[in-house]
């Protein structure tokens, strides 16, 4: 995975985390909104073997391991294709065919619908899009 630098001139617009879907497993990861693209990276955890050695073994663990932050996936703004719902999960698409095509799919604490307008509000190239209404909810 590459490492995930900002380009010159590059922005960021929002952060939200995530559940990547990863070979049927779920990672917590970040998604980016940047004036450009769409960045995927997954959030750091200490490797399996230090959590065996308790409280040492992690510390030990983050002292040696990599936390640089990777892109585990990327769609540029020129590119993008589709959002959409499958089951549970939410699904970003770009324009490639074939192998050239980019997709994840994700879980999110959010509803499809709060998602579906902040991608297309992102593609659009509304950088400071009005906040999304939030659900309260009331005992009958």
């Amino acid at each position: 995975m590459a490492k995930f630098d900002l380009a010159p001139g590059e922005a960021t617009v929002s952060e939200h985390p995530i559940g990547l879907v990863f070979d049927r497993k779920k990672v917590a990861a970040t998604l980016v909104f940047t004036d450009r693209r769409i960045v995927v990276h997954p959030v750091w955890d200490p490797p399996d073997w230090s959590l065996a050695f308790g409280a040492l073994g992690a510390l030990v663990g983050a002292l040696f391991s990599d936390k640089t932050v990777r892109v585990a996936y990327q769609i540029t703004r020129d590119t993008y294709g589709s959002v959409l719902q499958e089951g549970p999960l939410i699904v970003i698409h770009d324009t490639g065919e074939g192998y050239a095509r980019t997709s994840f799919a994700f879980r999110s604490k959010e509803p499809f619908a709060t998602w579906q307008q902040r991608v297309q509000q992102w593609a659009a190239g509304v950088e400071n899009p009005a906040p999304l209404p939030t659900a309260k909810l009331v005992d009958p």
